[in-house]
């Protein structure tokens, strides 16, 4: 018989707070070698994959036998999702900068309402927080810059 093991909260936030670093290397990138490589491009498609993975959290969440409003964080996070991936055609990176920035902070909404159920406990919510504000102050300065 096999165990689930929940995953320590030391890991968890590592993992979580690290995620950001990609983008804080775009906002390097882009100030420093901007002809190394499409830091825009390489921010964008981070920003969306990430961002859909927060969604695919939601799912996880919902699926949960406690979950309430589960259609409701079903269809916002597909909505969310599809935002993400829309942002990637946007013919202008600052539009599509701002657009992600908004799920983000869109998805750290709909976890605050989460809070308590057994899959959101507050520890992480203090820890998606500090994430999210991490990335979205990188979004706005990449947003700036482009």
């Amino acid at each position: 018989m096999s165990h689930a093991t929940t995953p320590s909260p030391r890991l968890v936030r590592a993992l979580t707070l690290l995620g950001a670093l990609p983008f804080w290397l775009c906002v390097a990138g882009a100030l420093a070698a901007p002809a190394l490589l499409d830091w825009h491009r390489v921010a964008l498609s981070y920003a969306a994959i990430i961002l859909s993975f927060l969604c695919g959290m939601q799912w996880a969440v919902a699926w949960q036998p406690a979950a309430s409003a589960r259609v409701n964080l079903l269809i916002t996070s597909n909505a969310v999702t599809l935002l993400g991936w829309l942002s990637l055609a946007l013919p202008q990176p600052r539009v599509a900068y701002a657009l992600l920035a908004l799920c983000y902070l869109l998805m750290l909404q709909l976890d605050r309402r989460l809070v308590g159920a057994p899959s959101m406990p507050a520890w992480f919510l203090r820890t998606r927080t500090q994430a999210t504000t991490l990335v979205v102050l990188a979004l706005a300065i990449l947003g700036g810059i482009a």
